[in-house]
């Protein structure tokens, strides 16, 4: 038997580990190529441009772009029913909470809840949707004005008492107790 060269055994050595690299290696692809992150906070940074605007859906699925934006943040699909979809969105809702705020020169909250500011903007649909239908939480504190949502619409009223947009601030007051909304001495 000849000795083999250094380049041989290395190339033997090679064929015999090719096989094992392929069973370590095939896992880590398979990882490296996961399923989408549900739910994923990183669909949501044009949220509260769509709620302040109000802006239609392009894509037919839905009416307006903030459902399309909040459905897909919560990986919510076609197939899913209302009851899964409201499920998945409330999940959504719970984990990014903290970060579905916003800052607005119409806005006179700093960094305050999206609800606060659809009731700012009078979007009366989102309110409805995540009210109504979504049923998120509707009693957090904004560590920034100390209020919940109906203690930010109450003062709207008061603010606007005696004008045309009084009545329409009190049916958002009243859709929002109704959905459970609480002021924040009732916490």
């Amino acid at each position: 038997m000849t000795p083999k060269s250094a380049t041989e055994t290395a190339k033997g050595n090679l064929r015999r580990l090719a096989p094992l690299f392929l069973m370590i290696a095939t896992p880590v692809t398979c990882l490296a190529q996961k399923a989408p992150v549900c739910p994923n906070g990183d669909k949501l940074p044009n949220i509260c441009m769509a709620i302040g605007t109000a802006s239609t859906d392009n894509t037919g699925r839905y009416q307006f772009t903030y459902q399309r934006i909040i459905s897909d943040a919560a990986c919510v699909t076609p197939e899913d029913s209302e009851e899964e979809a409201g499920r998945k969105i409330r999940a959504m809702w719970t984990k990014y909470e903290d970060k579905l705020i916003c800052n607005n020169t119409r806005f006179d909250v700093q960094n305050g809840s999206m609800l606060k500011f659809a009731a700012s903007a009078r979007f009366e649909d989102f309110l409805f949707d995540a009210s109504m239908i979504w049923k998120v939480n509707l009693n957090r504190v904004d560590p920034s004005d100390g209020r919940t949502v109906l203690d930010y619409v109450q003062k709207e009223i008061e603010r606007n008492r005696g004008t045309s947009i009084e009545s329409k601030l009190k049916s958002y007051y009243d859709m929002l107790r109704t959905a459970g909304a609480k002021h924040r001495p009732e916490l």
